[in-house]
């Protein structure tokens, strides 16, 4: 037969106790009388009592509302020159931890010089494009000119000097024709007249020279008039559409042109702009990281040094120290209100539930209690790995009604979480009760043996038990296991 002591102390505190409540009962109770062949044993009057129901635990104080202080400079270019000294109390905005300004001003320093030579490239490139601009648009105006200048060229070949050149020359072969037709019939005449006998011989040669001058003279006037017109007009008309051409092909190369280079410097004048863009953002970025080499409380707090490995070790920040960005340096706790953070055993978890009244004691100030509620239980079962075994905890939050300035984080806490008051019930001692196969047990004496008797039992804390079933007031029980026993009744 196991005794479990209903599953609420250790052992340690189970020898301990034992101990303790043995001498107590001793006061009360008394050896039961010599029975036949019977060991003595201590035995108890079964009576009603009175008793708390509580679960008492320990934990540590913590401020309710705590902020970690850490770095919020990039990388590791967080070196300490200024430290609070661990334990400070601190007013809102006060100086918590100083960084080493100089890298974040040469940087500040270099990206100013170089925000100053980029806004002197884009003044630059924007009066390059302006030029560009006006450049291409006096090109235009140029190209457009000549370009109408070649339609005007070839207007006024088609419809001015060519009809006019073309008319003149059609006059001089009229003129030339009419003369040599003429002469023609000049020569006709002669030639009558020598038949008649009356043209003398120089005359004839004379008017035959003549003859031959005015036809010439008609050839002549006949082929320039067609060599203009078949050959000299068009020839100057393709000239002219020749140059038409040209003019557009230059207008439209140098609109071509104009507008690369406009592009161009758009281009680089955007590139520029942009790259404006990123120097101003880097130098905010950089002002804001000058800004955060100060580090200030945000509220009215205490100062503790946060442990962190730093250089191989784990330890508290030293000036000195060069912090990586959300390294934590420090916690600043409010200390307006305060927790008790600790732990319950799995078994214990039934009696405490969220607005259990609590009393609190500090190790450092022994006389000292303080009420408080249960704030908050885990919802999560946990496992202490220092520890043997396979016990299950839960967290638990108690929430103090009043805070004191003497309390500070990290103060051991002993708390008792007073879970239920059982009054004027039947009650044994909890060293008096056992468990064999799920059902409670305890060992009745009667005139001559012990019976292991089945009992039915309630509530219970670390000292009494609650009796349901199974017993009356003023029987007598053993306080431990006799060596030899019977066996009573069916389990209840």
């Amino acid at each position: 037969m196991k005794k479990v002591l209903f599953g609420l102390v250790k052992w340690s505190f189970f020898v301990g106790g034992l101990a303790t409540w043995i001498y107590f009962l001793s006061l009360q109770e008394h050896p039961n009388p010599p029975k036949s062949n019977l060991p003595e044993m201590m035995t108890y009057e079964v009576k009603k009592r009175s008793f708390a129901v509580n679960v008492e635990t320990t934990g540590e104080l913590e401020a309710a509302q705590s902020t970690l202080i850490a770095s919020a400079v990039r990388g590791d270019l967080g070196k300490i020159i200024y430290l609070i000294a661990d334990g400070t109390s601190v007013p809102a905005n006060k100086l918590l931890v100083k960084l080493d300004a100089t890298p974040f001003e040469e940087t500040i320093e270099d990206l100013e010089q170089q925000v100053k030579e980029q806004e002197s490239k884009i003044l630059g490139l924007k009066h390059k494009l302006a030029w560009d601009i006006s450049a291409a648009e006096h090109d235009q105006k140029m190209a457009t000119l000549e370009e109408d200048t070649a339609h005007l060229e070839i207007k006024k070949i088609i419809e001015g000097d060519g009809p006019l050149e073309k008319a003149r020359l059609q006059g001089l072969v009229q003129k030339a024709a009419i003369k040599y037709e003429e002469m023609q019939g000049y020569a006709n005449d002669l030639e009558s007249l020598e038949q008649q006998g009356f043209l003398n011989p120089s005359e004839k040669r004379q008017a035959e020279k003549k003859l031959n001058e005015e036809k010439e003279a008609y050839e002549n006037a006949r082929m320039q008039y067609e060599s203009y017109v078949n050959h000299v007009l068009p020839m100057q008309i393709m000239k002219a559409e020749a140059a038409l051409k040209r003019a557009r092909s230059t207008a439209e190369e140098a609109a071509r042109s104009t507008a690369y280079n406009i592009q161009t410097t758009q281009f680089t004048l955007a590139q520029a702009e942009q790259q404006l863009t990123h120097l101003h953002e880097s130098l905010e970025n950089a002002r804001k990281e000058l800004k955060h080499t100060e580090i200030l409380s945000p509220y009215e707090g205490m100062v503790v040094h946060r442990e962190d490995f730093r250089q191989g070790q784990r330890r508290k920040p030293r000036v000195g120290d060069n912090v990586l960005k959300n390294q934590p340096i420090m916690d600043l706790p409010d200390l307006n209100s305060m927790l008790v953070k600790t732990r319950i055993r799995e078994i214990d978890l039934h009696k405490v539930s969220i607005g259990k009244q609590a009393t609190i004691s500090i190790d450092s100030y022994p006389n000292l209690f303080f009420s408080g509620k249960v704030h908050a239980i885990g919802v999560l079962a946990l496992t202490d790995i220092t520890k043997m075994g396979d016990e299950k905890y839960f967290d638990v939050t108690i929430a103090l009604d009043k805070n004191d300035s003497r309390l500070r984080p990290g103060m051991t806490a002993h708390v008792t979480i007073h879970s239920d008051q059982i009054d004027n019930a039947l009650t044994i001692p909890i060293y008096a009760l056992f468990e064999m196969e799920k059902q409670h047990y305890c060992y009745l004496s009667s005139e001559d043996e012990y019976l292991c008797h089945p009992i039915s039992v309630g509530k219970a804390n670390q000292q009494w038990v609650e009796i349901l079933d199974g017993l009356k007031e003023n029987d007598v029980i053993c306080l431990s296991e006799p060596p030899s026993y019977t066996k009573t009744e069916e389990p209840l």
